[in-house]
């Protein structure tokens, strides 16, 4: 199994005129197959941000192919380790989702991540999710 690295997931947050609001997005095209059970870590969200909805979209990954959308502190402390956004869904076709839901509010440096199982993600598989939220206590 392994643990994918994607080049979005160190990208800053935006702070600017928009105040407390904030976008989290990571995008990632595997360059080789992976492996039932890869972890793709797409973006990271700073301490002190909540989030409340995502947007996802995927490429057909074929067989039998199923992914998940997950968080975990970056430091792998406890609170965050294989806590699920969205649970495992087909992704044997291209697709995508919308969803909201009740806040995550992260007290460290939090990864956004994709898990697949049943089949692996092909060579040139895409993902990419962004997640919505604001900053707590800032302006």
């Amino acid at each position: 199994m392994a643990n994918v690295i994607a080049g979005d997931r160190n990208k800053a947050p935006y702070a600017g005129e928009v105040g407390n609001k904030g976008v989290w997005s990571g995008y990632h095209k595997m360059p080789v197959a992976g492996n039932i059970g890869d972890t793709i870590e797409l973006c990271q969200v700073p301490a002190g941000a909540k989030i409340f909805g995502y947007e996802a979209a995927w490429s057909a990954h074929g067989g039998t192919a199923t992914l998940a959308i997950g968080w975990k502190y970056k430091d792998g402390s406890a609170g965050g380790s294989a806590t699920a956004i969205k649970a495992a869904a087909s992704s044997v076709a291209a697709g995508n989702a919308v969803a909201a839901f009740l806040p995550i509010e992260f007290e460290k440096t939090a990864i956004i991540y994709v898990t697949n199982a049943a089949s692996a993600i092909p060579q040139n598989g895409e993902t990419f999710v962004a997640v919505s939220g604001e900053f707590v206590g800032t302006e």
